[in-house]
């Protein structure tokens, strides 16, 4: 009982791991090429929270303030 049980066990974990890996690919239908931006620009979509010009802003004040010191 115990070995049928193992075995039910094992070949589920198998089938999940196996249908978790598949991928289909990335969906991009209308081919809008990725656009590169630097890290003090702001995005397309702004005021939507913490944006990477935010983070530059917070890391130079950090790096100042440790230089005083």
């Amino acid at each position: 009982m115990k070995s049928i049980i193992t075995k039910f066990l094992l070949s589920l974990t198998t089938a999940a791991l196996v249908a978790g890996c598949a991928s289909s690919g990335v969906k991009n239908p209308s081919g809008i090429g990725v656009t590169r931006m630097n890290a003090d620009e702001q995005g397309f979509v702004a005021g939507t929270g913490v944006e990477s010009q935010d983070l530059v802003a917070v890391t130079d004040k950090m790096a100042r303030s440790i230089l005083v010191l």
